[in-house]
């Protein structure tokens, strides 16, 4: 059995590439996983500041365009590593936060 590292930027989880999942859910988080290195992962205060950052420059070329449009947020969830979803949600969150 490999030992975890104590370092805070390695997952919980840890998977040998060839073994067998039997579990759907891990399954799942191994396919994210390939996709998306850092699925799961924390989020650092400088990538905080970087994708919000680029959210506001969207915005600003973009001002009739609001929302989401799915070319940025595919762009920054390749940037990071990360699941549109997950980039949706931070912008969010970060927002919200911004605005307190």
């Amino acid at each position: 059995m490999p030992s975890t590292k104590s370092d805070e930027s390695f997952p919980i989880f840890y998977f040998m590439e060839n073994q067998q999942v039997c579990n759907p859910r891990i399954a799942r988080l191994l396919e994210l996983t390939k996709e998306y290195p850092n699925v799961y992962m924390p989020w650092s205060e400088e990538d905080d500041q970087m994708l919000l950052g680029a959210h506001r420059l969207f915005i600003d070329f973009n001002p009739e365009r609001r929302g989401f449009r799915k070319s940025f947020i595919d762009s920054m969830a390749a940037h990071f590593g990360r699941h549109p979803n997950a980039i949706r949600s931070r912008i969010k969150k970060l927002l919200d936060l911004d605005c307190v």
